[in-house]
């Protein structure tokens, strides 16, 4: 499945103005977190949202390799800059679960589809929904 370019146009301008109003659009990536990472090494903003169709070398909880076929997914990954005064980098992991969890909520709220959370944030829905989050 062809990223879709339309869906690009129309989300972009409600990005602007917004934290995530830097999104880089990839059809096919080695891993949307290696690229988020790299962007912060070199002083990217927070906020920076990384999208790919389709990841090639795509990383799983303890290390594991992700995978999913292209266009079945929406694989991302966002940089945040957390202040260390409010989440010192020893509860850093918790913002990856409140992430997921608002994720959850803003696809429910949005498509009024009943979307799950694979721990600690995979967001999945069930194929014949129909739903797009």
């Amino acid at each position: 499945m062809a990223r879709d370019s339309t869906l690009e146009a129309r989300l972009r301008p409600l990005l602007a103005g917004t934290r995530f109003a830097l999104t880089e659009w990839h059809h096919s990536i080695g891993s949307t977190n290696t690229a988020a990472m790299d962007a912060g090494r070199a002083g990217a903003a927070e906020g920076l949202v990384v999208v790919a169709d389709l990841q090639t070398a795509g990383r799983g909880r303890r290390g594991r390799k992700w995978e999913a076929p292209a266009g079945s997914a929406l694989m991302m990954s966002i940089l945040l800059r957390p202040d260390h005064d409010r989440l010192p980098p020893t509860k850093a992991h918790l913002a990856t679960t409140a992430l997921g969890v608002a994720a959850v909520d803003a696809c429910r709220f949005v498509s009024g589809v009943e979307v799950g959370l694979k721990w600690p944030n995979d967001l999945t829905v069930e194929p014949r929904s129909g739903a797009v989050c």
